[in-house]
């Protein structure tokens, strides 16, 4: 008898074609099938949460530190214990470690100093944008017969007196706020190292003189400022680079965005309008004066918007910092090992008058001394 699958030989009494396993139904006894096998199911493995995570009671997933709800099946875990410590070996160096220069030191109060003058800037901002849309609109409503008035007018006078002490009062804002933004960077990228931050794409010396070369400080500010807000995390172990697969928020795209178009169209704004003294009669002059009126109060709304983005990013990156610093807590000391005791060497016996004879090969009375 052959197998019908793969002609092997078979016997009558083989259930089963011992080569192909092909069921022997020409045979004396016939196959015997049990139950239908039962389909098990995808596999689903346990889900296991990431250094520095809570699981979730409901789905095990994990839980960040600022997380009201689970991202995987939405239970309220705002009442959930606080996590476990990032690692044992990390913390925060408030002074040089051995592993770097730097110390922690907190952004809170360059960041206030900051923020308070950005406010500042935004009120002379806004102050300029609604001067220069009186000023326009006071140009929109001249005539043709009115052209050949005197050109001197003592409120457009008074009007562009304010506007150019405000234009210098925003230009030295500016150059402060600039200058102050630097050393922020530059304090903020040297804390990551005594946070536990490890894999910087960039060296610290980049995050001063990032803003100083032409053409660079237009993309390696924006770089270093990106990493400090996605290594601030306090959800990310120490030590671990994990952080540098965040997601930068959009206000932080805009408002780099945002100012890169709206300072130096603002500045040249304010320079064309700057540069008509006296109020135009010139039918030409009127439509130039009010064509860069516009332009300046449109650059200066941008200025503001870019400007509340940009305390927005500043007030977001000292609390990350704030809150990765708390939670990794002070850095333990590193153990240094005990020195050996020197050896105290005892003083000889009070009692010994002059040289003793240690050892001695002779007996008798003369023994012992010499």
């Amino acid at each position: 008898m052959e197998c019908a699958s793969c002609g092997a030989d078979l016997d009558a009494n083989d259930r089963y074609c011992p080569a192909c396993r092909m069921p022997n139904m020409q045979g004396s006894r016939h196959p015997r099938f049990g139950p239908a096998e039962v389909d098990p199911g995808p596999a689903i493995a346990p889900r296991v949460p990431l250094a520095g995570e809570r699981p979730c009671p409901r789905c095990r997933g994990g839980v960040h530190l600022r997380d009201h709800y689970c991202r995987s099946c939405g239970l309220d875990v705002s009442q959930l214990a606080p996590p476990p410590p990032l690692s044992r070996g990390g913390g925060v160096w408030t002074t040089p470690s051995p592993f770097t220069v730097d110390s922690y030191r907190p952004l809170s109060r360059l960041s206030l100093v900051i923020q308070c003058l950005v406010g500042v800037f935004t009120l002379v901002a806004l102050v300029i944008v609604g001067l220069s849309l009186v000023l326009w609109r006071t140009l929109g409503e001249t005539s043709i017969p009115t052209l050949g008035l005197p050109s001197v007018d003592a409120d457009w006078v008074m009007l562009d007196q304010w506007v150019r002490r405000l234009a210098i009062a925003e230009a030295v804002l500016v150059g402060v706020i600039c200058v102050l933004t630097i050393a922020w960077t530059r304090r903020g990228y040297r804390n990551l190292g005594c946070l536990g931050v490890t894999g910087r794409r960039l060296a610290p010396f980049w995050a001063t003189f990032g803003w100083l070369v032409p053409g660079v400080n237009l993309i390696v500010p924006k770089l270093v400022v990106d990493d400090i807000w996605r290594a601030s995390d306090a959800d990310v172990a120490s030590g671990s680079s994990r952080w540098r697969s965040t997601a930068v928020p959009t206000a932080n795209h805009m408002w780099w965005i945002t100012t890169i178009v709206a300072l130096p169209t603002a500045a040249l704004a304010l320079a064309t309008f700057l540069t008509t003294g006296d109020r135009p009669v010139d039918l030409a002059e009127i439509h130039a004066t009010q064509g860069s009126l516009l332009v300046l109060a449109v650059a200066e709304m941008l200025v503001v918007f870019a400007a509340v983005l940009f305390n927005r990013t500043v007030s977001s990156v000292t609390e990350r910092q704030r809150a990765r610093a708390a939670r990794l807590g002070p850095a333990a000391r590193p153990w240094l090992p005990t020195p050996e005791p020197e050896p105290v060497i005892a003083p000889l016996p009070s009692t010994a008058k002059g040289p003793v004879l240690l050892h001695s090969a002779g007996t008798g009375a003369g023994a012992g001394r010499y």
